[in-house]
């Protein structure tokens, strides 16, 4: 599920949180060493992405000359995220009983898992002018095109923790999971 988070025009608060995770699995006698020594990595790619604009009916209070007015059925636009963010993450050490790497001694190697996670959000603030809506997106377009994106969408809170096997017994292999957000930031941060 995607929170939503308004963008109340002071540009620091972010538009979007998408929360993501993947599991992988290793075998039971390996062990996934204490994350503080191998911090979790992120890649990902949003070459999927596009921003279209939407018309919606609304409802909402207006303030004309210090009276509230409920109006009902204001048409609007609103910008719209969608496509797919494609992404690997890993983490570094699983150690196993025999290998030809080595960390502290003993033989190690990184761990990863790649998932996709799909998206049809809106991004930015309900307008009554689709001019503004559209040139929301064209901003949006133009950061996707320049290789700018990576700095409106960021990945943190990245975790990877063992989890049971969903009430089932799994003697011969251990549940990996790594979870993390991608945070849409405001394009005028």
């Amino acid at each position: 599920m995607v929170e939503y988070l308004n963008d109340n025009g002071s540009g620091n608060d972010p538009l979007a949180t998408v929360p993501f995770c993947c599991t992988t699995t290793i075998p039971a006698s390996f062990e996934l060493q204490d994350p503080s020594l191998g911090n979790p990595r992120i890649i990902f790619d949003v070459c999927g992405l596009s921003c279209s604009v939407v018309s919606c009916i609304a409802a909402g209070t207006l303030e004309c000359n210090g009276n509230e007015i409920v109006v009902e059925d204001i048409e609007g636009f609103a910008p719209v995220l969608n496509g797919c963010i494609q992404f690997l993450v890993s983490t570094f050490p699983v150690t196993g009983p025999c290998g030809n790497e080595e960390f502290g001694g003993v033989s190690a190697v990184a761990l990863s898992c790649q998932g996709t996670i799909c998206l049809e959000e809106v991004i930015g603030d309900f307008t009554t002018d689709e001019a503004q809506a559209e040139a929301f997106c064209e901003e949006l377009f133009n950061a996707l095109e320049s290789g700018d994106i990576c700095d409106v969408i960021e990945a943190t809170n990245l975790e990877v923790n063992e989890v049971d096997c969903n009430g089932v017994s799994c003697p011969n292999e251990r549940v990996i999971q790594f979870t993390g957000e991608f945070v849409i930031n405001s394009l005028n941060g």
